[in-house]
């Protein structure tokens, strides 16, 4: 959390960041904004699998966004908690 703060990305994770729409006939400023959304999503998806284990990758790694990832393993580390207090 406080590395995607850092280099403020954190965004990607909480979804303040949407995706940039593309119209039917997107302008060049629309399709570079919709690059640019995907690039920054993909390298916060990178250093998410970069961080976590080999064993938590295959709980991730058919998340198609930074959000979907981080999502999976909150509810994972969530539910082992909560497991481990009973």
């Amino acid at each position: 959390m406080n590395f995607l703060m850092g280099k403020g990305y954190w965004e990607f994770i909480t979804s303040d960041e949407k995706k940039p729409a593309l119209l039917e006939n997107p302008t060049q400023q629309q399709i570079q904004a919709n690059k640019t959304w995907h690039e920054k999503t993909r390298k916060v998806l990178y250093w998410l699998f970069a961080s976590v284990s080999n064993s938590m990758i295959v709980h991730i790694q058919d998340a198609k966004s930074s959000k979907q990832a981080w999502d999976t393993l909150v509810n994972m580390y969530t539910t082992n908690t909560q497991a481990r207090k009973m």
